[in-house]
């Protein structure tokens, strides 16, 4: 049976090479404890999440995305700092991350990329609090062996970063998940547009 609504999220992604080598730390994860769900979407950020449009407008809304990438070309490109791990503590779905450093640039990049969300597509969007990382283990993790992958987690250092040049559209096709916008920014600079 088809399915009569298509999943799409909005991420950041590291470049190429900085990917493969956080996603070695995903390996790792899933190699030292045997939980491997975190591998299956490519490394990211979350910048909106995952949300369902019904497949008799999906066109529409993936064409009006061009419009978003002129909003986009006016942002500043940014860096990401990257530093040690953090933990979701859901007793039913715990988490392993990686810390992004707070950064009032990402913050502000996406505050006026959720407005514009909301005033110029008719997105219904949640408010709540806004924890950027990025997964190296979820969903399949027991909440009894979370305790005792919290200390071992608790006790290794990180230590990375990138620019972040660009924001993407993902599209669940069934299967995973595949790019099919890419948002670039505007080189380094101090202000970022909000609207």
């Amino acid at each position: 049976m088809r399915q009569s609504r298509t999943l799409y999220m909005f991420a950041f992604m590291p470049p190429e090479t900085k990917a493969l080598e956080i996603h070695d730390h995903r390996l790792g994860f899933a190699e030292n404890y045997s939980f491997t769900k975190a591998l299956k979407p490519p490394v990211h950020i979350t910048l909106l999440d995952p949300f369902f449009i019904d497949n008799d407008i999906a066109p529409l809304f993936e064409d009006k995305m061009y419009s978003l990438q002129d909003w986009a070309a006016q942002q500043n490109s940014f860096p990401i700092e990257l530093q040690d791990f953090g933990f979701f503590e859901n007793p039913i779905n715990p988490l392993v991350y990686i810390n992004v450093l707070k950064n009032q640039k990402l913050n502000v990049l996406r505050d006026g990329f959720l407005n514009r969300m909301r005033r110029h597509y008719d997105f219904d969007i949640p408010r709540r609090s806004y924890k950027p990382h990025i997964t190296i283990g979820y969903r399949d993790i027991p909440p009894d062996a979370f305790p005792w992958i919290k200390e071992d987690y608790s006790k290794r250092r990180f230590k990375d970063g990138f620019d972040c040049n660009a924001f993407y559209l993902w599209k669940h096709n069934g299967y995973n998940w595949e790019v099919i916008h890419e948002f670039p920014l505007k080189g380094m600079a101090e202000q970022l547009v909000l609207f």
